[in-house]
């Protein structure tokens, strides 16, 4: 086993670690965010717990790693509660065993055994949904693997029924169950083909004491879940900002022009530039904002943008910066035009001097080098933590075109001569209105997300918000829309009608159109979500916390004081924003 510190350390290196960690940051004091984890499993997991500590606590989290009692998936999902003493954040993990459910181990199952399988496979998924809509928790379903080989490798291969064609069958359902239920899912079979099923599998040790993976398995999966906690329980990267030569094609653009940087699947170099292209195309599609952050000439950039044969476009980068500054100014303009936060920036770039210089003066982004060996490029960039999504809803899909839309913004401000000749030409047109079901998942993210305008600093997950509803509370999507385009779903309320009194139990508004007054408009029209009666007077319930100053500034601009309602005619909301309520 070749030792990697990163995703495959030693034993002793994982011991040696933690010893570290405890001493300076005290076992009972953890220094990064308290998670639950709980590992729910049809066989022996023991050999991940050690490594997945490891490397949550590398990426700023602290976890309480609990081994539920094995083989009791089912009962335990049935009859469990949420523990509100665990920590704040419970990821409950489900880790099927393919042996087991195909029952008997069968190499060559008939097609009642593959009917029952898939029985099982939704009734376990079944409970899993159940589950985290009673608890709020979230829950991780592994994807599915053999721990055992077939009869031979050419047979296991072929036919309707060989075991291999099986296992495809039983992760595409699988995977189509859990998309349709909005259950995450941990990619064991994505994992042991990338680092090789031989490696990572031990039938020796699965046949002896039931624990599937070697040592390097272990370590794999527990980076691999490690991976999608994070994702689930920290903040992720918004930004991508990226240098062109030597990180996007091989050659100096000012010196080759266009038709001469080698990018082009027609060399070893332009397959693996244009392969990175890809993986950033890809990534736009997620909702990461990509920018240019480059030592060019603008026309030149412009140039190749334009190029037909370039995979990337102007339309792709929100933000462009090709010019002579240095690379910390240009990211401090950047952040700026973005409405982003340096910590939630990653810079790519090719030059070991620029990164280091990066590092020192924008040290709150995550500065990535392009490797000196090529081939571990594309490996490097998909290794970027802060991206991982454990799915994407609408918002993230549009997100790149409305920070795209905001330099326009900008630039419409800075030419208008008031705020209300502002509002007037932007055209804000907001809807509010009672949320469905479907729309759960991207007002959960809001509330899980946003930190600035949070006005109770409270996180609802989607069973959270479904509890809420049941009992009474009315949730209330906030969509903005201007004249340069839809920005989706920016808001979200939480609100309990007490005779005469609206009371606002939580408020988050995206951080993308904050100081356009839309705050204002929003609170004054919440009275027409109970149309048969409205309320005339609006209360808060308000958290300060360390980031929340944009929601403090709100309430301390229309007058609010804890415990003194305000009448909502006499909140100032600006003539030029229309407001549509659909109760």
């Amino acid at each position: 086993m070749t030792e990697d510190p990163t995703t495959n350390p030693s034993i002793a290196a994982i011991a040696a670690f933690h010893a570290d960690y405890e001493s300076r940051v005290g076992k009972y004091r953890p220094s990064g965010l308290r998670v639950g984890v709980k590992l729910l499993a049809e066989c022996t997991v023991a050999g991940i717990v050690e490594p997945l500590r490891y490397f949550c606590r590398n990426c700023g989290l602290d976890p309480d790693i609990v081994q539920l009692p094995p083989y009791q998936i089912e009962g335990w999902l049935m009859t469990a509660d949420r523990d509100d003493r665990q920590a704040s954040a419970t990821n409950v993990v489900v880790l099927s065993d393919f042996e087991k459910l195909v029952g008997s181990q069968a190499v060559e199952p008939n097609e009642e055994q593959r009917q029952q399988f898939f029985t099982r496979l939704r009734a376990r998924l079944e409970l899993c949904d159940t589950y985290r809509s009673r608890t709020g928790d979230h829950v991780i379903v592994s994807s599915l693997f053999s721990s055992l080989p077939g009869v031979n490798d050419t047979y296991a291969h072929v036919g309707s029924f060989g075991r291999n064609s099986f296992l495809l069958d039983a992760n595409a359902s699988l995977l189509a169950e859990c998309h349709s239920r909005r259950l995450e899912v941990l990619p064991f079979h994505d994992v042991l083909a990338r680092w090789g099923h031989d490696r990572c599998v031990s039938p020796k040790h699965y046949l002896s004491d039931d624990s599937p993976f070697s040592a390097e398995g272990a370590n794999r999966v527990a980076h691999a879940l490690a991976r999608q906690i994070v994702a689930t329980c920290l903040p992720r990267k918004k930004a991508l900002v990226v240098d062109l030569d030597g990180t996007l094609w091989q050659g100096v653009l000012g010196e080759m022009g266009p038709s001469g940087v080698i990018y082009k699947p027609d060399s070893y170099a332009g397959r693996v530039y244009w392969h990175i292209l890809a993986q950033l195309k890809a990534l736009a599609t997620t909702g990461i904002i990509l920018a240019i952050n480059s030592k060019n000439q603008q026309e030149d950039v412009t140039a190749i943008l334009r190029d037909r044969e370039f995979p990337l476009d102007e339309e792709d980068f929100a933000a462009i910066r090709a010019n002579w500054l240095t690379k910390d100014e240009n990211l401090r303009s950047i952040a700026e035009e973005l409405g982003v936060g340096l910590d939630r920036m990653v810079m790519l770039d090719d030059s070991a001097a620029e990164c280091l210089l990066l590092r020192q003066r924008c040290p709150e982004v995550e500065v990535v080098q392009v490797p000196e060996r090529l081939s571990e490029y594309p490996s490097r960039l998909a290794a970027i933590e802060g991206f991982d999504r454990p799915y994407l809803t609408e918002g993230d899909r549009i997100r790149r075109l409305d920070y795209r839309n905001a330099g326009r913004r900008r630039e419409l401000a800075a030419t208008s001569s008031t705020l209300d000749n502002f509002l007037k030409a932007l055209q804000i047109r907001l809807t509010l209105r009672l949320a469905e079901p479907v729309q759960r998942g991207r007002l959960s993210q809001l509330f899980e997300r946003t930190t600035q305008f949070n006005m109770a600093g409270r996180r609802f997950s989607e069973a959270d918000l479904a509890r809420l509803q049941d009992l009474g509370s009315a949730l209330v999507s906030v969509e903005y829309e201007d004249c340069f385009g839809s920005s989706g779903v920016v808001g979200a309320i939480v609100a309990e009608r007490m005779a005469d009194t609206a009371v606002i139990t939580n408020f988050v508004l995206s951080c993308r159109v904050l100081g356009r007054c839309v705050e204002n408009a929003i609170i004054g029209s919440i009275a027409s979500i109970w149309p048969a009666s409205p309320p005339h007077r609006v209360e808060f319930v308000f958290e300060p916390t360390s980031r929340n100053a944009p929601a403090s500034i709100f309430l301390e601009g229309i007058g609010w004081a804890s415990g003194t309602p305000l009448q909502l005619a006499d909140i100032p909301v600006p003539p030029a924003i229309a407001v549509r309520v659909e109760s």
